[in-house]
């Protein structure tokens, strides 16, 4: 007898394993259906761009004004494929290599999510005077009786680190709350929505989220992913310009500065 998991393989690549092992042809009208899940935007007012007048920089002390949080998101579900999603692996590639060489992780993709539709019931952008930053919240909408058997993993690429608090080069990671151990998202929930509200220092930070929901096998170190959703937010800001006056008393300033070290 031929043992196989193959609740995860693709329709195609499960017709034509069970035609070869079988013996016999098997027509892909005998198999169920299924397509790529949709994805829905069910706020009623999203906001993809917060502005405020005036913002300060936490890293330099700095004041800018015109200062605007710009977000994005797509309604066209991600992953699904025969290969995991390229940049989510990126991330995901990013955290393996950190991790000891007999701790290593394996990511595969098993293809289309068993149904169900995806419904980002909150989408705002939000500026404060010191960070900004996107509000997301995503539910899982499906009653298939697997359903608890899955949860969400997060792949990012941002160019911003909260300890310590820095603007850095952009650089993938797994949004995983530091574990070595998982590759999930710190945050799930029974009813499989989805939560995020990451907030970043002005004026220029950026992150994008790539978040898919997946089974993990922590004693394989195996994680298997689906299908799931994108998005993103940029921050930008103009510097205050110091007033003419004000520049003029920061040059005398240093004048005297320069004649005393001269002097001593």
């Amino acid at each position: 007898m031929i043992h196989c998991q193959i609740a995860g393989l693709p329709r195609r690549l499960l017709a034509g394993w069970l035609a070869t092992v079988l013996g016999t042809s098997l027509s892909l009208a005998s198999l169920p259906t299924l397509a790529a899940i949709s994805v829905t935007l069910t706020d009623d007012t999203p906001t993809l761009v917060a502005e405020t007048a005036t913002c300060k920089s936490l890293i330099t002390g700095k004041d800018f004004t015109t200062c605007k949080s710009t977000a994005t998101v797509s309604t066209t579900a991600i992953g699904g494929g025969a290969t995991p999603d390229v940049e989510f692996k990126k991330s995901f590639d990013a955290w393996n290599a950190g991790l000891p060489a007999d701790a290593k992780w394996t990511l595969v993709s098993a293809g289309l999510l068993p149904g169900g539709t995806l419904k980002i019931s909150v989408f705002d952008a939000f500026a404060g005077n010191s960070s900004a930053g996107v509000e997301i919240r995503v539910l899982w909408d499906y009653d298939g009786t697997t359903k608890d058997q899955y949860y969400w993993a997060q792949g990012l690429l941002d160019n911003y680190t909260l300890t310590p608090l820095a603007i850095v080069a952009p650089f993938y990671e797994m949004d995983n709350g530091g574990s070595s151990i998982s590759a999930l998202y710190p945050f799930q929930y029974a009813d499989k929505h989805f939560y995020d509200k990451p907030a970043a220092p002005w004026p220029n930070s950026s992150f994008v989220a790539r978040a898919l929901l997946a089974r993990q096998d922590s004693t394989f170190r195996t994680l298997t992913v689906y299908e799931g959703i994108a998005y993103s937010f940029a921050l930008s800001a103009v510097a205050v310009v110091p007033e003419p006056a004000s520049a003029l008393l920061a040059l005398a300033g240093l004048a005297w500065l320069a004649v005393r070290r001269q002097r001593g």
